[in-house]
């Protein structure tokens, strides 16, 4: 997961995937592993700047062996609090992260967090991860009407 508190178009992506126009190590890894390189950011673009952005990442791994296996996905503003407000106990964490807890309600932490990201999702979080996700998530959570 890389998680950025900045715009990330397809340029942006594309030197952080190679720098030094070489693709970073962990994209053999996750080729080998079939695993997934998902990008958070607090940007917000349209369905074609996702497009695009998926398109570069794609393009940014056409010289590692078996990137085909990989999958991607970019996460922006919009859609990680469009996922928050799906998913009950993200968004009751959340509101209580930002100071607008829901009366009666109190979470149990980012152990907590990552629990409910595992089952709705049904992928293996890494505790860093989850942390990682659950900020950007943060970062998002502005757009979770506050409710009575």
């Amino acid at each position: 997961f890389q998680s950025k508190a900045e715009a990330m178009g397809p340029a942006k992506l594309t030197k952080e995937m190679r720098p030094k126009a070489v693709a970073r190590s962990i994209f053999t890894e996750l080729a080998e592993a079939e695993g997934a390189y998902v990008v958070f950011s607090s940007d917000d673009p349209s369905k074609s700047g996702r497009d695009a952005r998926l398109g570069a990442m794609r393009n940014a791994l056409a010289d590692v062996p078996g990137a085909d296996g990989i999958a991607l996905d970019f996460y922006g503003a919009a859609s990680i609090a469009l996922w928050a407000n799906q998913h009950a106990g993200v968004a009751l964490w959340l509101l209580e992260q930002l100071g607008r807890p829901l009366a009666g309600w109190r979470g149990y932490g980012i152990n907590r967090c990552t629990a409910v990201m595992r089952r709705c999702n049904r992928v293996e979080f890494t505790p860093l991860a989850a942390l990682r996700a659950c900020r950007m998530v943060s970062l998002a959570a502005s757009r979770i009407p506050a409710r009575a």
